[in-house]
């Protein structure tokens, strides 16, 4: 049996940036990427901001 109130949750965030000299137009972007992590379930979602 599983009380979702004990139930820990932790997060993730990774966050990647490329622009600038060396790299060209079509690579330059942000990109942020969250995590959920509970107990049977990981859930992620991820945002791309193209420069």
């Amino acid at each position: 049996m599983s009380d979702p109130i004990s139930s820990e949750t932790w997060y993730e965030l990774d966050f990647a940036a490329r622009f600038g000299t060396g790299a060209d137009e079509a690579t330059s972007k942000i990109q942020i990427e969250v995590t959920e992590y509970a107990e049977d379930t990981t859930t992620s979602v991820v945002c791309v901001v193209d420069l």
